[in-house]
């Protein structure tokens, strides 16, 4: 099954779970392991602000992966 949208984890998620309600009594779920995605990916973060670090420069990742 492929996934595109968060709304449609979200729904195979509710899927998953309704089709087994024994899995709320386990351990670790399979419906966990896609909550933990949906979670992972919803997350709202704060941009970063790399202009508090003057002193540092930065590697881009060909430089880093090919010293």
């Amino acid at each position: 099954m492929r996934l595109g949208a968060r709304a449609d984890l979200a729904a195979a998620i509710q899927h998953v779970r309704a089709a087994n309600p024994a899995g709320e009594q386990q351990l670790y779920a399979n419906w966990q392991q896609m909550q933990y995605m949906l979670s992972m990916f919803s997350v709202q973060n704060q941009p970063l602000d790399n202009g508090r670090y003057p002193e540092l420069s930065w590697t881009n990742p060909v430089t880093f992966l090919t010293a």
